[in-house]
C-alpha cells in the first residue's frame, strides 16, 4: 500500500545510524562462515521478518516519521507540519492540491511582479527592454529578454547583422551600407529563436567611404541555427 511519509526535526546525532539502517547498538557484528557451510543465504524466517518490522517502528518513532496511506491523507495532515515552513512546499493528488504559505506568497510575488513589469514595459521597444524579473521569468513567458554579447557571441550576431544589411541594402535603392559594429541585442523564444539586433553600419559610395559617420540600424533576424535552415531576416530598417 502506498503511504506518504510526513518528517520532523531529525533527533541528535548518535542516537541512529543513516535513515533506514538499525541503531549502531542492534547491528550484528561481522562473523567469517563457518568452513564446509553452504554459501546460500537462508530463507528469512517469520521471526525475522517481525523483528524488521519492529525495527522500522522503533526507527519511524526516532525520527518522528508517520506514514499515513494516501487514501487516507487529508490537507490538515500537511498543513499541520508545512503551513508555516519558510521554504515553498506543495503537493498533489487526486484528493486535493496542498501549497504551504511560503509557495502561496511566491505565486503572488511572481504575479505582481509579471504586472509590474507589462505596465513598465508597455511603451519600450523590444530592441531596448530590460530584464524580466526573476519572479516573473516562469515558462509560458514570451518577453524578449537582454543577451550578453560575449567574444565567443559577438561573431554569431555579427554573422546575423551583416544578412539584415545585405537584405537592406537590396530592398532599398541610393545609399549602400557597409557593416561596422554590433551594438546590442534581444531574445525572443518564439518564434524559436528571434533575435532583436541593434548594430552600426557607415555609407558607402561606388565601393569607397563616403561619410565616417555611422548610422544606426535594427533588424529582426529568425535564427534557425539548430537546424540546418538558415536565418530569416524578418525586418532591418534605420533606427528612428
Amino acid at each position: 500500500m502506498d503511504t506518504f511519509s510526513l518528517g520532523v526535526i531529525r533527533p541528535p546525532p548518535g542516537s541512529c545510524d543513516e535513515r533506514g539502517k538499525r541503531p549502531k547498538s542492534d547491528q550484528d557484528p561481522k562473523t567469517e562462515p563457518e568452513s564446509g557451510s553452504s554459501s546460500e543465504p537462508e530463507p528469512e524466517s517469520e521471526t525475522d521478518s517481525e523483528t524488521e518490522r519492529e525495527l522500522e517502528k522503533e526507527r519511524d518513532r526516532a525520527f518522528g516519521w508517520q506514514s499515513i496511506p494516501l487514501e487516507d491523507l487529508e490537507v490538515s495532515d500537511l498543513s499541520s507540519r508545512y503551513e508555516d515552513h519558510p521554504y515553498p512546499f506543495a503537493y498533489s493528488c487526486p484528493k486535493f492540491t496542498y501549497v504551504n504559505k511560503a509557495m502561496r506568497k511566491q505565486e503572488e510575488d511572481g504575479k505582481k511582479a509579471l504586472a509590474d513589469y507589462r505596465e513598465s514595459s508597455r511603451n519600450i521597444s523590444p530592441y531596448d527592454v530590460t530584464d524580466v524579473p526573476s519572479f516573473g521569468n516562469i515558462c509560458g513567458n514570451n518577453f524578449p529578454r537582454p543577451v550578453t554579447i560575449t567574444v565567443d557571441r559577438r561573431q554569431h550576431f555579427v554573422h546575423l547583422s551583416k544578412l539584415a544589411l545585405d537584405k537592406y541594402n537590396h530592398d532599398n535603392e541610393g545609399i549602400k551600407y557597409e557593416f561596422e559594429d554590433v551594438i546590442k541585442a534581444t531574445r525572443q523564444f518564439v518564434p524559436l529563436i528571434t533575435y532583436y539586433i541593434t548594430f552600426q553600419a557607415k555609407t558607402i559610395h561606388d565601393g569607397v567611404e563616403n561619410c565616417p559617420a555611422a548610422t544606426t540600424f535594427q533588424a529582426r533576424v529568425w535564427d534557425r541555427t539548430p537546424s540546418s535552415e538558415l536565418p530569416v531576416v524578418e525586418s532591418c530598417s534605420i533606427k528612428t
